[in-house]
């Protein structure tokens, strides 16, 4: 984008000095030497002419070009960190670093391309769609601006920094010693931004630092690739920071398409897959009443694997029972043991996939889980994806009939998403709600989005259904839907999902019970 706008002046001085030429040459031949207002003259004349017609143009294109490509980098960082800023995307930063990077081999100073993200992989995927994730970027932002703005030490040419696939990447022409400076300040600012603003997040920064030895042989993508793999590298090994050398390329498999039902199966059986646990708060008793059990993959072959990246395929290669039923084996096990050691058990809810519906073993095997491991079933609740109210069949009700009849809870997942269809409610036996994150999003500020939202919670208050808000992560939002009626809140406001260990410690010391918030 810069270097379209010094083509726009550049254009524009040129097509001046042909004007000023013409406007000479016309006025001297006309005033004082009239013969050189022949043939030659004229054509010369028009020549320039056509000349500054055609640079017009071209710094007319390049100009509306500019303020296009500006408008859409503005409208990027709007909905990235809430700012109307022109921070860098990776083109621009591609376009603005790609001759300075070239420059290194000829003037043998030191170069470093480093990638680092504030979050591991596993926080990204839970805090992503969260206003919490844009207000914090939006921090380091202003940090990042201001670091190399207020830095004397950095001359314009000695660095370049952009946003790309929820990480920043930065060029450094400095000593090795600047980017360890540099990474120890980035490092304190993430945790300073979460202290500072009480964000209820998990900070983890990590960097990568690809060198620049040869930047004639290694292309400015690869070097941000390496950077990454570097950065990736660093996660994986619970470094903060990680200087690439081609062994953590060949470490670096964390590449979904290589997932295959083989290797889920593998995971399974080696136990990677873990249990984190998303407390739900109840408004009027002020209490933690439940949560939610998420699935999550870390595997010693691919790293951290979102779910996305295995739930499908298990769905498509007819797995998914497994995993389903190895996630109610681990909850169950785990209520077991807080029954032994004495502790307060809350229900907790386990996701099911709408396949388990036609899968013959599904509520015998759940059975036979809550037997294996000695669990009263009204420590367990089923949460059924909203596809399944569209899907409204016999076979359906029949397995939820079941399972109710087993005293455990069901509740609907993701309402508000698709087709979703309040009078289904009443043909399932569902006994509570959950509204999506889409639903609770604009509550705030947009109150056709807060009717509708009130609209469903009298609609199931009239069935017998409560209602859980998922998703809500402000005061403001909790406190609109504490109005409404809402009956459970499930959101970053009150806690993100949370390892096992970490969700015991933060059930017997939080603030919101203690102040009942």
């Amino acid at each position: 984008m810069k270097s379209n706008r010094y083509n726009h002046f550049l254009l524009l001085g040129l097509a001046g000095i042909l004007l000023i030429v013409d406007a000479f040459y016309v006025t001297y031949s006309f005033f004082i030497n009239k013969e050189l207002f022949d043939l030659v003259g004229i054509i010369f004349v028009v020549v320039n002419s056509i000349a500054i017609v055609i640079m017009a143009i071209f710094a007319g294109v390049f100009f509306v070009r500019t303020s296009k490509e500006r408008k859409m980098l503005i409208r990027q960082n709007i909905y990235n960190f809430n700012r109307k800023i022109a921070f860098s995307n990776f083109d621009l930063f591609v376009t603005n670093i790609a001759t300075r990077y070239l420059r290194l081999e000829k003037s043998k100073g030191e170069g470093y391309i480093i990638s680092f993200s504030p979050f591991n992989d596993r926080t990204i995927l839970e805090i992503e769609q969260s206003p919490i994730f844009t207000e914090y970027n939006g921090l380091f932002v202003d940090y990042i601006s201001d670091y190399f703005k207020n830095n004397k030490e950095y001359k314009h040419r000695d660095y370049g920094y952009c946003y790309n696939d929820k990480s920043f990447v930065f060029f450094i022409r400095k000593p090795y010693a600047k980017v360890e400076s540099l990474i120890k300040d980035f490092e304190n600012e993430a945790y300073e931004i979460k202290s500072r603003k009480d964000f209820r997040i998990f900070v983890q920064p990590f960097f990568g630092v690809y060198k620049v030895d040869h930047p004639t042989k290694v292309s400015l993508f690869d070097a941000i690739n390496n950077a990454t793999i570097a950065r990736r590298y660093a996660e994986n090994n619970y470094e903060v920071s990680a200087l690439y050398n081609e062994t953590q390329e060949a470490k670096d498999k964390n590449n979904p398409s290589e997932i295959t039902i083989d290797s889920i199966l593998e995971g399974l059986k080696n136990n990677e897959f873990e249990v984190y646990y998303q407390p739900k708060f109840h408004l009027k008793s002020k209490k933690f009443i439940g949560a939610e059990a998420l699935i999550r993959w870390r595997s010693s072959r691919f790293g951290f694997v979102r779910p996305d990246n295995f739930i499908t395929l298990a769905e498509n290669g007819g797995i998914i029972h497994d995993i389903d039923i190895y996630l109610l084996d681990k909850v169950c096990a785990t209520i077991e043991e807080w029954k032994k050691r004495g502790r307060e058990i809350i229900p907790i809810s386990v996701n099911v996939s709408l396949y388990e519906f036609y899968e013959p073993a599904f509520v015998n095997d759940i059975q036979r889980v809550l037997e294996k491991h000695n669990v009263n079933p009204i420590y367990i609740e089923i949460e059924i994806t909203e596809k399944t109210n569209s899907a409204y069949s016999f076979l359906i009700v029949n397995v939820l009939n079941k399972i109710k009849d087993m005293k455990i809870k069901i509740l609907m997942d993701d309402f508000g998403t698709g087709f979703s269809n309040i009078v289904n409610l009443k043909k399932l036996p569902i006994d509570i709600v959950k509204l999506d994150k889409t639903l609770v999003d604009d509550i705030a500020f947009d109150i056709k989005e807060k009717e509708i939202v009130r609209a469903v919670i009298l609609s199931c208050h009239a069935m017998n259904i409560q209602i859980i808000a998922e998703g809500a992560d402000s005061k403001e939002q909790i406190q609109i839907l504490s109005d409404l009626n809402c009956d459970i809140i499930q959101g970053y406001y009150y806690s993100q999902p949370l390892p096992k260990v970490e969700y015991e410690r933060f059930l017997s010391n939080n603030d919101f019970e203690k102040k009942g918030k």
